[in-house]
C-alpha cells in the first residue's frame, strides 16, 4: 500500500484501516468498527461500567436502559488526526455524516461550531479528525451532499479552474474567451494546453532537428509556468508538479488553500 508506506516513511503511524465493497451505501457499522464502538467488549472502560450496572441495578427495565445509555454515550476512539478516504465524492458524502453519528467531529476549522459543541458536551478538548481525499472529491455536488461534515477537509487535484495562480487564471480566462464564460476547463483541457505549450517552448528555445534532440529539449523543461502548475521533469522523465490543495468553505464552496500556512485546528 503506497499510502501506508508513505505515511510510515515520514515517521507517522496508521492507527486503523477499514475496507468496504465498491457499491456500499451503509457505513454505520464500518465507522463503528473504525472508532471502537462496534466491538465494545474489547474496551476496558465499557466492561468495567457494564459490570457495575449489572451489580448495582437489579430491575430488568432500568438495567436495560442503563446499558443502552452506556452504549450510546461511550466516546469514540479518535486516536488519529486525519482520515484518508480515497473514494468518489458520492461515497464521501455518505461516510462523513456516518462519522458525525458516532460523535466524530470533522469540520475542524469552524471555530464557532466547535465552541458550541464544547458548551453542549461540557468537554474542553474535542477529538477532531480532518478528512483527506483525492481528486475524485473535486465535484460541485460534494458541497451540497456532504454539507458541514466535509467542510475543512483537504483534498487534491491536478488542476483547479478557480485557482488564483497566475498561469492558471490566465489559461482559464483565455479558454472562456474562446468557448464562453459558461464553460469551465477541466484537467484534460489544461493538460492538453500545457503539453502543447511545453513543446512550443522547447522548439522555440532549442530548435531541435531530430527526435533525440527534441526529447533532450523536453527533458530540460524546468519551472515551466503551466496551467496545471510549475512543470519540470525528473531524471526518469516523469513530470513533477505541485498539486492543487482544496477544501470546502462554508460560504464559497470548493476553494484552494495554502496548506503550508493554514492554521492548526483549534480545540484539538
Amino acid at each position: 500500500n503506497h499510502f501506508w508506506d508513505a505515511v510510515e516513511a515520514r515517521r507517522h503511524e496508521v492507527r486503523a484501516a477499514e475496507r468496504y465493497d465498491h457499491d456500499e451505501t451503509t457505513f454505520g457499522p464500518i465507522v463503528k468498527r473504525l472508532v471502537g464502538r462496534y466491538y465494545l467488549d474489547y474496551r476496558p472502560e465499557y466492561k468495567r461500567e457494564l459490570e457495575r450496572i449489572k451489580a448495582e441495578i437489579t430491575d430488568p427495565y432500568r438495567r436495560r436502559k442503563a446499558i443502552e445509555k452506556l452504549r450510546d454515550e461511550i466516546p469514540p476512539v479518535t486516536d488519529f488526526d486525519v482520515l484518508f478516504i480515497p473514494d468518489r465524492y458520492q461515497t464521501v458524502s455518505l461516510i462523513a455524516p456516518a462519522l458525525a453519528v458516532e460523535d466524530v467531529i470533522t469540520n475542524v476549522c469552524e471555530e464557532r461550531d466547535l465552541e458550541r459543541i464544547k458548551k453542549t458536551t461540557g468537554k474542553n478538548r474535542l477529538g477532531l479528525v480532518r478528512l483527506l481525499g483525492t481528486n475524485t472529491w473535486n465535484h460541485p455536488d460534494l458541497v451540497e451532499r456532504g454539507g458541514k461534515y466535509v467542510r475543512c477537509a483537504i483534498f487534491v487535484d491536478g488542476f483547479f479552474a478557480g485557482s488564483a495562480r497566475k498561469a492558471t487564471a490566465e489559461f482559464v480566462h483565455a479558454f472562456q474567451k474562446v468557448h464562453g464564460e459558461g464553460r469551465t476547463p477541466g484537467y484534460l483541457e489544461a493538460t492538453g494546453y500545457d503539453s502543447a505549450a511545453i513543446v512550443k517552448a522547447a522548439i522555440t528555445k532549442h530548435a531541435p532537428q531530430t527526435r533525440a534532440e527534441m526529447r533532450e529539449a523536453l527533458a530540460h523543461t524546468d519551472g515551466f509556468p503551466g496551467a496545471t502548475g510549475e512543470i519540470r521533469f525528473d531524471a526518469e522523465g516523469e513530470v513533477q508538479k505541485k498539486l492543487f490543495f482544496l477544501t470546502v468553505d462554508r460560504k464559497e464552496g470548493i476553494v484552494e488553500v495554502d496548506v503550508e500556512h493554514w492554521p492548526a485546528p483549534p480545540g484539538g
